[in-house]
């Protein structure tokens, strides 16, 4: 019997149904895929044994099982590399699910299309080890014995809402970023927004809705490189910069010294978001309805998108996503004077590119469509006049 460790990770109650890469990580159903992915029966009957430890609420044998793997699955050991790029791609996926399941409750605005929790995408183990009697299981900080079919694990009640919508495209723009070529710079702040958007996204009784906000904060704090000291003005604008759209609404607000500040309407939310924090990690005294953004949207939920456009901007400009966009910039600047730039710019926001024209109108942050199309009619006839 071998005593090697197994190179394979885990996510015990992911329920994912189809088989996909991130980067170099492979995400795939156990149940489905190992005959195929596992060609070692040895090992396959051993971790098929292992895997019935986990269980749903009733103690049957949980059918969720999503193995992650680089390379062929056998008796060896990750590497230190290989596993800090299986931990990434597992932040990516927890960012994809989570973040473009909450744009598709706020857009549809249905509070009870709930993205799952990080809890669904738990990273169980780093080492398994086949022995005669069972099988052993080493984590960062613990090891655990398995006597097979004995020793059960119940599937917590933390993982959260459905799978809605599609989350791949976003994937395989993180992917991307797993390349030599993607700025050193630029993978370290994101991996390390990504791990604190995962530990402000679980549903553990542990971590309560004032530890959220300060960990997204966090994660906005890594990702934008916020300075010493100025750090709600430095959001702010950061969000002013990068958010503004054509048909942002616009929002004046006067500071303690009376002077008149006009900023989009995002902006005024970063403002608003990092002053909660601050509020938090001063000791102040936060309420329920200082959570809540507006209807049944959270400052959380808002955060989440924010967050999402950013990184899908970054991705943007690092040339991971909007090949279809930038070809259609091509073509229509051929027959324009306008160059090929303006076009991008223009067609960044809407449907035929990030996407974003649906989230900020469903926050109140643009006019409804048709006042958009309505105005954008005027401006032409004024134009061609």
């Amino acid at each position: 019997m071998s005593q090697q460790p197994i190179a394979i990770a885990y996510l015990p109650w992911a329920d994912l149904e189809d088989e996909f890469a991130i980067g170099p990580v492979s995400f795939w159903p156990f149940h489905v895929k190992a005959a195929e992915r596992i060609t070692d029966a040895t090992v396959r009957n051993h971790l098929a044994r292992f895997f019935e430890t986990f269980v749903d609420n009733v103690g049957k044998p949980v059918q969720t099982v999503v193995a992650v793997s680089i390379g062929d699955v056998q008796s060896r050991a990750f590497t230190d590399e290989e596993y800090h790029a299986i931990a990434s791609a597992v932040d990516c996926l927890i960012f994809a699910a989570i973040a473009c399941g909450a744009k598709n409750g706020v857009c549809a605005n249905n509070s009870s299309m709930g993205p799952p929790s990080a809890d669904r995408f738990d990273l169980c183990a780093r080492w398994i080890w086949p022995t005669e009697q069972g099988i052993v299981v080493k984590t960062e900080n613990s090891l655990g014995y398995w006597s097979c079919g004995q020793y059960k694990i119940t599937q917590p009640i933390s993982l959260g809402g459905s799978f809605l919508g599609s989350f791949q495209p976003l994937l395989e723009g993180l992917g991307c970023a797993f390349s030599n070529e993607f700025p050193i710079d630029v993978w370290e702040r994101l991996l390390r927004t990504l791990e604190w958007f995962r530990f402000a996204h679980t549903e553990s009784t542990a971590v309560s809705w004032p530890h959220k906000v300060v960990m997204m904060a966090t994660a906005f704090e890594i990702f934008l490189e916020f300075p010493e000291r100025g750090q709600t003005a430095y959001f702010a604008e950061q969000i002013d910069e990068r958010l503004r759209l054509e048909d942002s609404i616009f929002a004046k607000r006067t500071d303690k010294k009376d002077k008149e500040h006009e900023a989009c309407l995002a902006a005024w939310w970063a403002r608003d978001f990092y002053h909660l924090r601050s509020r938090i990690v001063h000791g102040d005294t936060v309420t329920a309805s200082d959570f809540l953004y507006k209807d049944w949207i959270t400052h959380l939920i808002v955060a989440d998108l924010v967050l999402l456009e950013l990184v899908k901007r970054m991705l943007y400009e690092q040339r991971c996503i909007g090949d279809d966009l930038r070809r259609t910039a091509a073509e229509w600047a051929q027959n324009s004077d306008d160059s090929v730039e303006e076009f991008e710019r223009v067609l960044l926001p809407g449907m035929l590119g990030l996407g974003l024209d649906d989230v900020h109108e469903a926050f109140g942050w643009i006019p409804p469509l048709a006042q958009r199309k309505k105005r954008h009619e005027e401006q032409h006839e004024r134009d061609d006049a």
